[in-house]
């Protein structure tokens, strides 16, 4: 008899622990996500999915909704939930030209959406070719950068003489 009553009292304390549980998942959140694994700057349209998530799960800021021309500011993994900070509207290459960069320019480790500067080191003192410049993209050790019309020369020129370096801008 008092293993059984033992028992009840354990079984109704895990069922309402159970309850408890439930009930914090219960509030739930409409989120975008992405179905296919996205480069930066790729559209979003055809490639997200709204999932229901619950509200303790759901990174603050998730978009429910794609903006209209919507692109992916970064590369993203397949079933990333979308936020303001991984989207944009505008491509970021505007008024911009994007160059490939070789393989064997030196620069620290590089992902698509990050900003750099770019460096002619033929010269002493180096000089600065390109302020700002956004890396577009990244696959393996292939890197295209978006200078503007301006810095285009000089940054083609130094790739040339093989005396570009990239620096990486610490974002805030």
């Amino acid at each position: 008899m008092a293993v059984a009553a033992a028992t009840a009292l354990t079984t109704s304390g895990l069922l309402s622990d159970a309850s408890r549980a439930r009930a914090e998942w219960k509030p739930t959140v409409d989120v975008m996500v992405t179905t296919h694994q996205i480069s930066a700057g790729n559209d979003l349209a055809d490639v997200t999915a709204l999932e229901r998530w619950p509200a303790a799960l759901a990174p603050r800021g998730a978009l429910a909704e794609i903006p209209a021309r919507a692109r992916a500011r970064i590369d993203l993994a397949q079933g990333t939930p979308l936020t303001a900070e991984l989207v944009t509207t505008d491509s970021g290459t505007r008024g911009r030209v994007v160059l490939a960069l070789p393989s064997d320019v030196v620069s620290p480790p590089l992902e698509a959406g990050d900003r750099v500067d770019l460096w002619d080191t033929s010269g002493v003192p180096a000089r600065l070719v390109a302020s700002d410049a956004l890396v577009a993209r990244h696959r393996g050790g292939a890197v295209a950068v978006a200078v503007t019309m301006a810095e285009q020369r000089a940054t083609a020129g130094a790739v040339g003489a093989g005396s570009l370096v990239v620096s990486l801008i610490e974002s805030d």
